[in-house]
């Protein structure tokens, strides 16, 4: 094991969106209630901060603090490996996005705009999280599922004679069914796009690593503070002090 390089580091930031960015510290800090997968008729419209009833893990309060992966962090290589390949994909993502945000014949392609854009860091935990329709395609047989509705027939039949709009019938290569779900799964709100990240590759997320933007770990699932939280902290510090020194002498 040894501690991480200096560009392996500038690579765990992930930029967070505006609402998470201008929320209280206390929100981001906050462990998230575990639920169960929603069905996809009743899926949980926002997310949750509260506590469960449930006994807390022994190592939740260390994620109730800021990151501090810069100088405490020593990984193996296994881990290092896998850390570096998920960095390297998200970097390649905003990369594929200026490219692809030209107009092109007049019309623009919608990639890096609306829902087109980067996720929050904090992906489904994000505080302005929405609801929007995804397509799978599960590699659940045909056969099972007409079977779980017309138990009375254990034969498998050559097809599904069921349809509907969330689960619908697709022949596969080689005349292999497939069922295609659609569901409905939250997802974080878009990020901003800088000017200046508009018309470049991008290696890493400067204003993140100059601590310019409050941003997310993905290392360690926390908060990275900007210079002005560490200013509002250190302020903060600094009048309570003051404050338990003045009623100390009264």
């Amino acid at each position: 094991m040894k501690p991480p390089p200096t560009p392996a580091l500038r690579g765990r930031h992930r930029r967070l969106c505006s609402t998470c960015t201008k929320a209280p510290l206390a929100l981001l800090m906050t462990p998230q209630k575990q639920r169960s997968l929603s069905d996809s008729s009743s899926p949980m419209p926002r997310p949750v901060v509260l506590d469960n009833e449930e006994p807390r893990a022994f190592t939740a309060p260390a994620f109730e603090r800021i990151c501090n992966c810069d100088n405490v962090v020593w990984l193996c290589v296994p881990c290092g490996r896998w850390l570096r390949n998920a960095d390297g994909i998200y970097v390649r993502g905003w990369s594929w996005r200026t490219q692809y945000r030209h107009y092109l014949g007049g019309v623009g392609t919608g990639a890096g705009e609306g829902n087109e854009g980067v996720e929050c860091g904090r992906q489904l935990a994000c505080l302005g999280a929405r609801l929007v329709e995804h397509e799978t395609c599960e590699e659940e047989p045909v056969f099972e599922i007409a079977r779980s509705q017309t138990p009375e027939t254990p034969d498998r039949p050559d097809r599904w004679r069921g349809t509907s709009y969330l689960h619908q019938e697709i022949e596969g290569i080689g005349g292999v069914l497939k069922i295609k779900f659609k569901k409905q799964v939250r997802v974080g709100e878009c990020v901003k796009l800088y000017e200046d990240e508009k018309d470049r590759s991008i290696q890493f997320l400067e204003r993140e690593v100059r601590g310019e933007l409050r941003s997310w770990c993905s290392w360690c699932d926390r908060v990275v503070l900007s210079k002005k939280d560490k200013t509002e902290i250190a302020d903060n510090k600094r009048r309570f002090s003051g404050l338990s020194s003045t009623l100390s002498r009264k």
